[in-house]
């Protein structure tokens, strides 16, 4: 058998004087040399690579879990989460939304003016009569908007203190609304109002300074506020409504449907802060509220001044809210109770007048509730 190992013939010859058995292999230092040196540097990067991990994590801050929540709410919906605990008011109600009655009857033109409309019985949540009210028939929704702001405003409140925090309208707001032809009372820069009074002034009187004031009382700004109420939209589920502003001044990508407004009506109606707002007939000011004249003064609700005396003979309406702009026209979602306890939401949008709008409202009740 071939023996491909080579033994120099000098260490052979050392092997066999001294008695060694076998013959002794030996190795090249040309060889020998740069391995250790390789061994060496190898071991040395690895006792510089534990020093290094040891003083980085000696060093490395101390990361603790949040316990509180962020100053904004996350709008999760979770009532167990940090923000239920810094936001006592806010809140996820289950089973709101409305979807369509297998019988749901499609009202003709003959019933009613208003192009857009949404009847819901919220004993069933369902939608029982309606037109061009689903998901593909995208409108403007005005000061419809204000109920969605009504229910972000009062979620994000601190405390039960809050909405006796007194405000102080400023010029600026006060000029911006001027200058939009924005809806209101007519509140001055100066103007000193509790936050419990503007939240009244919104749902009224549909104050538009009273909007931006609270939203900059919020979040800082109207459109930090305005992330907070797309944000429970998406988390109320609303399918196709989109928010640029909290007054329901027209915007282009300012939409929502009948069915989403009818959502967003039955939602507030949910809460008893928001239910006795909406219904509220009027509300006293504060003698604060103008102070050089000491004076304090009534708001009246609008949707009943609109409405006057008129009522359904099948129902009763007890609040609502109303809007126009141009683009919008006539808007108006009720809440309305029958004898037999069950409650009602209608919305109607498009009308081609006050007029229209009131009396659409007036025949849809008596013909469709039972």
């Amino acid at each position: 058998m071939e023996n491909n190992s080579y033994t120099p013939v000098a260490e052979k010859d050392s092997a066999k004087k001294s008695g060694g058995v076998g013959m002794k292999c030996s190795v090249d230092s040309s060889v020998l040399r740069p391995a250790l040196i390789i061994a060496l540097a190898i071991c040395l990067a690895l006792v510089l690579t534990s020093i290094l991990v040891i003083v980085t994590k000696a060093n490395a801050p101390v990361i603790e879990e949040e316990t509180e929540a962020p100053e904004i709410p996350d709008n999760s919906g979770n009532k167990d989460s940090g923000s239920k605990k810094n936001f006592p008011f806010k809140q996820t109600i289950e089973n709101f939304y409305p979807d369509y009655d297998e019988n749901a009857i499609t009202i003709p033109e003959s019933d009613a003016s208003s192009k857009n409309i949404a009847l819901v019985d919220l004993s069933s949540n369902k939608i029982i009569a309606s037109r061009q009210s689903g998901k593909s028939n995208v409108v403007y929704p005005a000061s419809l908007t204000k109920v969605m702001t009504l229910i972000v405003v009062f979620e994000n409140l601190k405390s039960q203190d809050a909405l006796n925090e007194k405000l102080t309208l400023s010029e600026a707001v006060v000029n911006k609304m001027i200058a939009e032809n924005s809806s209101g009372y007519g509140f001055i820069a100066g103007d000193v109002l509790t936050v419990n009074e503007l939240i009244h002034a919104v749902m009224l009187y549909s104050d538009g300074t009273a909007c931006i004031t609270l939203a900059e009382y919020i979040s800082g700004s109207e459109a930090k506020f305005v992330e907070l109420m797309n944000a429970k939209a998406t988390e109320m589920g609303l399918q196709n409504t989109n928010f640029t502003n909290c007054t329901g001044l027209h915007h282009q990508y300012h939409y929502s449907t009948a069915q989403d407004l009818a959502a967003i009506m039955a939602y507030a109606m949910k809460n008893d802060f928001c239910a006795n707002v909406i219904t509220a007939k009027s509300y006293k000011l504060g003698s604060h509220f103008r102070s050089e004249t000491g004076n304090s003064y009534n708001m009246y609700n609008q949707v009943f001044n609109t409405m006057g005396s008129a009522q359904p003979n099948t129902c009763t309406i007890y609040g609502g809210k109303s809007g126009l702009t141009d683009e919008a026209k006539y808007c108006l979602v009720t809440y309305s109770k029958a004898k037999d306890g069950k409650e009602y939401i209608l919305v109607t949008l498009a009308a081609d007048s006050r007029d229209l709008r009131n009396q659409d409202h007036i025949n849809l009740l008596n013909k469709y509730v039972k």
